[in-house]
């Protein structure tokens, strides 16, 4: 696994990511250390600046398919192959929660309070689930056109996804009302991003294109 500086592209770190091929990663939210996922149902926690290895979670007992960081760097969420998602703490290692409801998942994120996730199933839906202890009740969110990739806003009222018609929208978690739509990519999107203050978002196309829109207008920015 290497990492990368984004300004002016030279390679930072190497991690060795010992055995088992690497299902996904994600690095925290300061930028201090990285998270991999393995094919073997564990992750691995590295130093970014060092390489150095925290600790390995088994989390699962089979492939990790999907992991997230919450914003505040508390948690780790991880979903896997036999169909359960958890919830870890991120210092200790310790198993907060298992979630039921989600079933298999290709990508998820944890609200900024923690108190609900949102995970893309296999089949395009999205799931809301509450992460308390007590409940974990979960709702599931179907638009129109299957959704391709998710993030949650900087507040955790909104939504972003793309979808398989090739728009990116913005939506409301708890109704699953449109708020919005982006247009302007013509082939298939592969990803999305909201700014940290929420006002812009940025989508990626299967063709090599990136493009940023104003979240209140719609409109593009670059």
């Amino acid at each position: 696994m290497r990492t990368w500086n984004t300004g002016d592209g030279t390679l930072l770190t190497t991690t060795t990511c010992g055995t088992g091929p690497v299902r996904a990663a994600t690095i925290s939210p300061d930028g201090r250390w990285l998270a991999i996922a393995r094919g073997t149902g564990t992750v691995s926690l590295h130093t970014i600046d060092t390489s150095t290895e925290i600790q390995t979670l088994t989390v699962h007992r089979r492939a990790v398919d999907a992991l997230s960081v919450s914003p505040d760097g508390v948690w780790l969420a991880t979903i896997s192959a036999d169909g359960t998602t958890r919830l870890w703490d991120a210092v200790t290692g310790s198993e907060l929660n298992a979630l039921t409801g989600i079933g298999h998942a290709r990508s998820i994120a944890i609200s900024p309070d923690r108190t609900w996730l949102a995970a893309l199933s296999a089949d395009g839906a999205v799931r809301i689930c509450d992460t308390s202890v007590d409940t974990g009740s979960t709702s599931e969110r179907r638009p129109a056109v299957a959704v391709r990739t998710l993030a949650i806003s900087p507040d955790g009222t909104w939504l972003a996804t793309t979808g398989d018609d090739g728009l990116a929208r913005t939506w409301n978690p708890a109704t699953g009302e449109t708020m919005g739509t982006l247009t302007g990519h013509r082939g298939d999107l592969e990803a999305v991003a909201i700014s940290p203050d929420g006002t812009v978002i940025a989508t990626s196309a299967r063709d090599g294109s990136v493009r940023l829109f104003n979240r209140i207008t719609g409109q593009e920015s670059v």
